[in-house]
């Protein structure tokens, strides 16, 4: 530990983390407890604008940076969608209208028990249209999509591509011939996959 690095100690509920933190500091090191302790920390979640200059199109990630869970939120003019929401919805709905969209459409890549989805209660919230690759592992209405689907919603061409691995149903989505939006298909050291 660095002398001049504070220190965040973290433990199920934030309260033995109280006691290490206060034993650091005894210490002299600038030390911290975690309110709410991995609770706090799984609720934690922060926004970063996607670098996308086209048809005035802005794309909002949206990251659940304790669970490592991506969401984005795509639109222009006044109408977006949000792919793969995993907060509260209040949240989607409230980062929408400071843009001064309104989600006409809510989609998830996947239906996995890896995978928390609150799409279906943003849908219901928002009036949006649920989207869902096709399977029959839900009992609630949404829209299936299908490999090769091509979608005009909030002004923008949403082309489906089945990418199956991490589930059997997983796709991937284009925005625009342009960006891909892989879900939990694609990861930064390798792919996907239902056996881990």
């Amino acid at each position: 530990v660095s002398d001049n690095m504070p220190v965040v100690a973290v433990c199920i509920a934030g309260v033995t983390s109280l006691i290490a933190a206060e034993q650091l500091a005894c210490r002299g090191i600038d030390a911290y407890s975690l309110e709410g302790g991995m609770r706090a920390w799984s609720l934690a979640w922060n926004t970063a604008l996607i670098p996308y200059a086209e048809n005035g199109v802005r794309i909002i990630q949206v990251r659940r940076t304790g669970k490592g869970c991506l969401s984005y939120i795509i639109g222009t003019g006044e109408e977006a969608i949000v792919i793969d929401a995993s907060l509260d919805p209040q949240i989607y709905l409230d980062l929408a209208a400071q843009q001064g969209w309104h989600i006409r459409g809510v989609f998830d890549t996947h239906i996995h028990a890896d995978h928390l989805s609150r799409s279906r209660r943003l849908a219901d919230k928002s009036g949006a249209m649920l989207f869902l690759p096709d399977q029959q592992r839900v009992s609630f209405p949404f829209t299936p999509l299908h490999a090769n689907d091509t979608l005009t919603i909030a002004g923008q061409s949403l082309r489906i591509l089945h990418t199956p691995g991490h589930t059997a149903e997983s796709v991937c989505y284009v925005l625009n011939n342009r960006v891909l939006f892989t879900g939990d298909t694609l990861a930064l050291t390798g792919i996907g996959r239902p056996d881990l």
